[in-house]
């Protein structure tokens, strides 16, 4: 069996924050205790859904990017099977020569009736720094996608599942998000390392949030709406660089212990 995973992700910047294929517009971010009074509109594809009520906070957010992968026009000519292009479209890297690339398909699962495609890889296979946040310089950062792997990430080694830095060379700020561990930037002005299991169930969708606030020095990231990582000594480094996803995806560090992860 050829280890595969699917994936539906987004992104979203503010004045300093950013969204990544994934749903920023309700964020439980705010303090405030919202009242919904109705909810009008169609869930669907292109459908427009209307949330009325009171108590919603004003977030000073931007969406940048909301990647469902079947609203990219950049794809709609590929065949199911076909490499995630970097020369256009939302990213602009994709895995490296140690990988395999990730791919789009637009048949099997894929997540609800009302999607037609999402993102495939088979061990290590990842996308990388949208373009829409090239020369941004934003000092926050939210990213929530969808993943659905065919097995645990339990067979040792540390395996990242997105990696948040600011400068493209991997010399200035570096957040890494693994099953057992967050390794990020700290205030000591070293790596500091939080412990933690982040293990994404088998065979079924879970949807990942994270969030950088350079701000308060702090770093969430949930899973499944539980809370597996939160820190507040984080500390961004002194670049104009704005935070960015360098990495969304699967990236063991040892791939041949999971030859059928997908």
């Amino acid at each position: 069996m050829i280890p595969r995973y699917a994936m539906i992700p987004q992104i979203q910047k503010a004045t300093a924050a950013i969204f990544i294929a994934f749903a920023f517009g309700l964020s439980t971010l705010g303090n405030a205790s919202p009242r919904i009074s109705s909810v009008d509109g169609d869930i669907k594809e292109g459908g427009t859904l209307t949330i009325s009520g009171a108590g919603f906070s004003a977030l000073n957010v931007e969406e940048v990017l909301y990647d469902h992968v079947s609203n990219q026009e950049t794809y709609d000519t590929l065949s199911s099977g076909s490499d995630v292009p970097v020369n256009d479209g939302p990213w602009s890297e994709g895995t490296n020569i140690y990988g395999n690339q990730l791919t789009v398909v637009k048949s099997g699962d894929l997540r609800t009736s009302h999607s037609s495609a999402a993102y495939y890889g088979e061990v290590k296979s990842y996308v990388g720094w949208p373009r829409v946040l090239s020369g941004a310089t934003n000092q926050k950062l939210y990213a929530s996608w969808w993943f659905k792997p065919s097995q645990l990430a339990n067979n040792g080694g540390s395996n990242k599942f997105i990696r948040v830095w600011d400068r493209s060379d991997g010399t200035a700020t570096r957040i890494s998000l693994t099953q057992m561990h967050m390794t990020y930037s700290g205030t000591s002005g070293n790596s500091h390392t939080s412990w933690g299991t982040t293990q994404p169930d088998a065979n079924r969708w879970n949807r990942f949030e994270f969030y950088v606030d350079s701000g308060s020095n702090s770093i969430t990231a949930t899973l499944n709406g539980k809370v597996v990582q939160n820190v507040n000594d984080f500390r961004k480094s002194n670049t104009s660089e704005g935070l960015s996803v360098a990495q969304i995806g699967f990236d063991p560090s040892e791939g041949n212990r999971y030859p059928n992860y997908s």
